[in-house]
């Protein structure tokens, strides 16, 4: 590890200590620990948005997979940035009926216990295996970059992620979420405008070469045209399912600074993969992912910053990267604190009672709890594709939480008992897939997941939900318990809305 890396890692931790410190010096109550109060602007909720999104993955992997592949890595970017547009269709019925959490607002809409346990544990699986591939990831990059062991690492950053949101909440993490946005956006940029200097502002010779480099790799990463659907379609209706991005939306008071949170966030979002795509494109121009990029690419930026501005430029480079891998699973940490403490335990078997402070000390502890869990996990799996596991997470939320989503807001007869179709629809067959491939030796890399297939399930589970539920209450038994509501005797059908 140089003496550069060393400075400027140690730079980026003790800057988000100072914000987590101060985060703990305001006044702790739930309100404050889930949502911030409140109390974002919408352009400040924008930056951390664009901070929760982009991961390594986004930032180094599709830099990588572009210098590799060109065409298979603009189409990853492609996804992710697309993605956004479709959340201006829920982000604003949620900060409407959410408090903390999604499983919040389902539950004031339909008001079923059993609902609310659902969505918070499908919130769980998602979050918890979300958030072990970017641990992995970290562990890996602090052993290309630095030389640290990898379980060393992995440890290192659990422990940090679990100090940020144990201390700070959503105040702490929203604010390293808005200064990694403008690091990585800076870094990047100027960056770029190295490129520029140094190819003389032609930036149509860069673009030449890289063809060249490209051009024995044509159709790599992209395989057929189902395999590609199954694994991009995913991205674009999967963010708007992702539990760490939805409660983004109730950190602001209003539904213009909603608005505004989305423009920002897209507009930041397109800035970077823009910068992205001209990163990945001068690193396969000038050689930057070869061997020394890694065995898929992913450290190509850093090798093309060290080539354009020397082993500090590279050290900046490189802990931006961090920067990102640590706002990212602070975000993911405190939503899956928020379903297990306040959907699972305070809300469902507590039945909400407690006073604020017995909620931050159980949402403290749970937080403890699951940063361990997510760090053992992640410290022990070996042999796994990172972005396979990226991938699976955003076919699951597709499958399971975007349909209900949509139903949900937008179909005036949806019913509970719909929900709980759609959800363990695509799951069970999400995990039925999982099952299989692993039984045939774990994640590869490019194996493409059951997408289409998944998200179809889920959609078909809403719908057949539903009319399962209309079928219910025209039965006799329904009919009568319909007139036992109407003269105040027993609840008429379960299913009902």
């Amino acid at each position: 590890m140089t003496a550069d890396n060393l400075l400027f890692l140690c730079a980026v931790l003790a800057g988000t200590i100072l914000i987590s410190d101060w985060s703990a010096r305001s006044r702790p109550d739930p309100d404050r620990f889930y949502a911030a109060s409140r109390g974002l602007t919408g352009t400040q909720n924008g930056l951390a948005i664009a901070g929760d999104f982009i991961s390594a993955a986004s930032f180094l992997g599709v830099s990588g997979a572009v210098a590799r592949t060109g065409f298979a890595g603009l189409l990853y970017g492609a996804s992710f940035l697309l993605s956004y547009p479709l959340l201006w269709l829920v982000a604003e019925a949620v900060h409407r009926l959410g408090r903390y959490t999604l499983a919040d607002a389902l539950d004031s809409v339909f008001g079923r216990p059993w609902l609310r346990l659902a969505v918070a544990v499908n919130t769980l699986v998602i979050t918890i295996a979300y958030l072990v591939p970017q641990l992995m990831a970290a562990g890996e990059l602090a052993q290309a970059l630095l030389g640290w062991p990898r379980v060393a690492a992995i440890l290192c950053m659990g422990a940090w992620m679990t100090l940020y949101v144990v201390l700070g909440g959503m105040l702490s993490t929203s604010w390293i979420q808005i200064v990694k946005t403008v690091l990585l956006l800076s870094g990047a940029g100027l960056t770029v405008l190295i490129v520029a200097g140094r190819s003389g502002w032609h930036p149509w010779a860069v673009w030449q070469a890289a063809r060249g480099v490209w051009a024995g790799t044509q159709g790599a990463g992209t395989g057929n045209a189902w395999a590609t659907l199954s694994t991009h379609l995913p991205i674009v209706l999967g963010t708007m399912g992702m539990p760490h991005i939805l409660i983004r939306f109730l950190t602001v008071r209003s539904e213009p600074a909603v608005r505004r949170s989305l423009a920002t966030a897209t507009t930041a979002l397109a800035a970077f993969y823009l910068l992205v795509l001209v990163l990945g494109t001068a690193a396969a121009a000038w050689g930057a992912a070869g061997p020394a990029a890694g065995s898929d690419g992913s450290l190509a930026v850093v090798v093309l910053a060290r080539g354009l501005g020397g082993p500090l430029w590279a050290a900046y480079i490189s802990a931006v990267a961090f920067a990102t891998v640590i706002a990212v699973v602070t975000g993911l940490l405190l939503t899956a604190t928020g379903a297990l403490a306040h959907d699972i335990l305070h809300q469902g078997f507590g039945r909400g009672a407690g006073s604020a402070s017995r909620q931050l000390r159980l949402a403290r502890l749970c937080a403890a709890g699951l940063g361990l869990l997510a760090t053992v996990i992640a410290s022990t799996a070996h042999g796994l594709s990172v972005t396979s596991l990226v991938t699976w997470v955003f076919v699951w939320a597709a499958a399971t939480h975007s349909p209900m989503l949509l139903c949900t807001i937008y179909w005036r007869r949806f019913r509970p008992l719909g929900a709980m179709c759609g959800m363990v629809a695509g799951a069970l067959v999400m995990s039925g897939w999982v099952i299989a491939h692993l039984q045939r030796g774990g994640p590869v890399a490019g194996a493409a997941p059951p997408g289409v297939w998944a998200i179809l399930a889920g959609l078909a589970g809403c719908i057949l939900g539903t009319f399962a539920a209309d079928a219910w209450d025209a039965w006799p038994r329904g009919a009568r318990r319909e007139t036992e509501d109407a003269a105040g005797g027993e609840a008429g059908s379960p299913w009902r809305r």
